[in-house]
């Protein structure tokens, strides 16, 4: 993986998989989201009536960013760059509350 303009690592699923593919922006992250990439898989997710069963069925399932930095691996010292992220939501007026 090139170190380049991106700002963050992507790694294939499962979560074990500590090699990135590749350096992702924020719009790469976008498209994937919007787009049919997990399509399948989040529908499966939605369906799931037990939360534990949800997070193991997440952590083999979906392709995963860091969204602090690039890294060669994904541990400490694996980082070759850092970067923050802020993400800003707009509130609705009389919106008391954001679900996360």
């Amino acid at each position: 993986m090139e170190t380049t303009d991106y700002c963050f690592s992507f790694f294939r699923k499962p979560i074990q998989n500590v090699e990135p593919i590749r350096a992702v922006s924020i719009v790469d992250v976008y498209r994937y989201i919007i787009g049919h990439y997990a399509q399948a898989q989040t529908e499966a997710l939605r369906l799931m009536q037990s939360s534990l069963e949800a997070k193991k069925y997440k952590v083999t399932h979906f392709d995963y960013c860091t969204f602090s930095g690039l890294f060669r691996k994904q541990n400490l010292h694996g980082i070759s760059s850092r970067f923050f992220l802020f993400l800003l939501f707009p509130v609705r007026s009389g919106c008391k509350s954001v679900r996360w």
